[in-house]
C-alpha cells in the first residue's frame, strides 16, 4: 500500500476505536486542509485530534512521530496508530517536535525512562 492509503487506514481505526471502544462522537472535516483531522466529544470536552500512522519502528525497540509541523493551538492529541500490532495510543500533544515512544524492551534490558506506547492507550480527556 503507499502511503495515502495507509494513512486512511489509520485513521478508520482510530476512528471505530474512538466511536466503538470509547462511546466518543467524531467529527471529520469536510475538507482535509487543516492540522486537525478529527473533533472528539468526549462528553466532558471537545479535543482536536491529528492521526499518525506507523507501519515499523524507527530503532529496533520504539518508534519517532515527527511534529514539528503543528501548534499547540492545531492539535490536542495526537493520535498514533501503530499497524503491526493494531494499536492505537493518545499522546497529549504539548507543542514538542518530537515523540519517540517504546513499544518493546530495550535490548540491554534497560526500560527506566522510557516513555511507552502503551502508557498512552487511555484518551485524555
Amino acid at each position: 500500500m503507499n502511503s495515502v492509503r495507509i494513512g486512511f487506514v489509520g485513521e478508520q481505526m482510530v476512528k471505530i476505536d474512538l466511536i466503538e471502544r470509547l462511546g466518543f462522537h467524531v467529527y471529520a472535516p469536510v475538507v482535509d486542509d487543516h492540522m486537525t483531522d478529527l473533533l472528539v466529544d468526549t462528553g466532558k470536552s471537545i479535543k482536536k485530534v491529528q492521526i499518525k500512522t506507523r507501519t515499523k519502528l524507527k530503532t529496533q525497540t520504539s518508534m519517532e512521530v515527527r511534529l514539528q509541523k503543528y501548534t499547540k493551538s492545531d492539535v490536542d492529541v495526537i493520535a498514533i496508530y501503530f499497524q503491526p500490532k493494531n494499536l492505537i495510543c493518545y499522546y497529549p500533544y504539548k507543542g514538542e517536535d518530537c515523540v519517540n515512544l517504546a513499544v518493546t524492551p530495550a535490548i540491554n534490558n534497560q526500560s527506566q525512562n522510557r516513555n511507552w506506547f502503551y502508557k498512552y492507550m487511555d484518551f485524555p480527556l
